[in-house]
């Protein structure tokens, strides 16, 4: 998972906030009480930290936020910022709408996710952690955020590469472009929210804890 948790003082494995999390992740997060995020551990490359994977009609399409310094550049989480000289808002949201404007619940939430990206946010972690609340509170009602763990040491078990997870067999839910590229499993919930809506999706995350 590109996830991190803490639950009823229990600690999990991965310790990751990512950008626009994927299916099982946000599956993940659901099924705890509380969730902490730690901005001291050091930015990853080719993570979701990052990045953020969508449908269309190619299949998988990665949306991939610039950060100052180039991946190369050695730094903690918490401390990585955007590099918001490249349109790179208006490319995501342009994206999610030309990918997502027929799917059955484009225009319900169009207007909240347009209101995510005008957001003025230097930080990465601030800007995952903005986009996690507003997923959270849609689809996890039971599950508070705790982002204020700022602990220098701690165990990461799993960094996954943004991509891996998509071999992961879920259940097949109607996407936009399915009959053209087949199901694409384990992409951002993002998908899964503007196909199915909350109600369902948080339904669906519910029935995905086996897979955990």
């Amino acid at each position: 998972m590109d996830f991190g948790a803490w639950a009823d003082g229990r600690a999990e494995d991965c310790l990751i906030l990512g950008y626009g999390p994927d299916v099982l992740s946000m599956a993940n997060i659901q099924r705890l009480n509380v969730v902490r995020f730690n901005r001291n551990e050091s930015f990853q490359k080719a993570t979701g930290r990052n990045r953020m994977l969508i449908g269309s009609s190619q299949g998988p399409t990665l949306l991939s936020i610039p950060i100052k310094g180039g991946r190369s550049h050695h730094q903690l989480y918490g401390h990585t910022r955007i590099d918001h000289r490249l349109p790179w808002k208006r490319q995501h949201l342009g994206a999610l709408r030309s990918n997502y404007g027929k799917s059955a619940y484009w225009e319900h939430y169009s207007d909240s996710i347009t209101e995510l990206y005008e957001a003025e946010i230097s930080l990465l972690f601030d800007w995952n952690l903005h986009i996690l609340q507003f997923l959270v509170g849609l689809l996890c009602p039971h599950t508070s955020i705790d982002a204020e763990y700022n602990e220098p040491s701690v165990r990461i078990a799993s960094q996954q590469r943004i991509g891996i997870q998509q071999t992961a067999a879920l259940p097949a839910y109607h996407q936009v472009f399915d009959q053209k590229t087949g199901f694409l499993s384990n992409l951002s919930v993002f998908d899964l929210l503007l196909n199915l809506g909350h109600p369902r999706a948080r339904l669906y995350l519910e029935n995905l804890c086996p897979y955990h």
